[in-house]
């Protein structure tokens, strides 16, 4: 988690930089999309903590059918509040551009050129919001350091180097951010799927036996629960 930290606020450190020192409009926009960026996050903050809070307690209880449907429901949900967020950002587009840089017309030219891009990147950004609090509760934590090592210093780092060289604008960062968020959203889609896959096979394979057998994972939010000889269940809280 601490290379995960380390790498996000490094990667929007380097952006805040490299915008800085294109000019100074392009800085101000930069900190508009910015905060719509996180406004987006915090409004998929509450499906994250659910992911993380109910999906851990369903793998620490072995409900792993359970743990598959939550997280349809959830990315569904993402998906939708993404796509709300984005299609308010382009009906009331001239309007916030009013609120943020009133007036200040380099300053909204720049961000009349980051706007598009920012507003269809939201479906996806919530996506990733909402995945992180899904992995969480898989206590995937190498898979996350990979995942982000690969991306950032794999994707962003050479299409940031790349923009900012050759075509010098706020709009050729926000795509090399852009491209990290599409990298973290189809690498938490493929665990999701791994996850689904390996679990409804053995969903189904249980079934076909009459039982269903599903190894649990352990969790120190848990009790331990073991059968006796007549069947009923003995928890023991450690």
């Amino acid at each position: 988690m601490i290379v995960r930290s380390l790498l996000l606020q490094g990667a929007m450190y380097t952006l805040s930089i490299l915008a800085s020192r294109i000019g100074t409009s392009e800085l101000a926009a930069h900190q508009v999309v910015i905060q719509l960026w996180s406004l987006v996050s915090f409004a998929c903050d509450g499906f994250a903590d659910v992911g993380t809070m109910v999906g851990g307690r369903l793998l620490g209880a072995g409900h792993h059918q359970d743990v598959v449907t939550l997280t349809q429901r959830l990315l569904f949900l993402a998906v939708a509040a993404g796509t709300l967020c984005g299609v308010l950002l382009l009906v009331f587009q001239q309007a916030v551009l009013d609120s943020f840089a009133n007036g200040d017309i380099p300053t909204q030219q720049v961000l009349d050129s980051v706007w598009m891009l920012t507003a269809w990147m939201q479906p996806i950004n919530a996506l990733v919001f909402v995945s992180d609090g899904i992995l969480f509760a898989h206590q995937a934590f190498g898979f996350i350091r990979n995942l982000m090592l690969l991306g950032v210093l794999g994707i962003f780092v050479p299409c940031l180097a790349l923009g900012y060289t050759t075509a010098h604008s706020l709009l050729a960062l926000w795509i090399a951010k852009s491209l990290l968020s599409c990298w973290r959203c189809l690498a938490a889609a493929w665990f999701c799927w791994r996850y689904q896959s390996e679990h409804t096979t053995s969903a189904s394979f249980g079934r076909n036996r009459g039982t269903q057998e599903i190894a649990t994972e352990a969790s120190a939010l848990l009790p331990i629960c073991s059968k006796s000889k007549n069947e009923s269940k003995v928890c023991v809280n450690e």
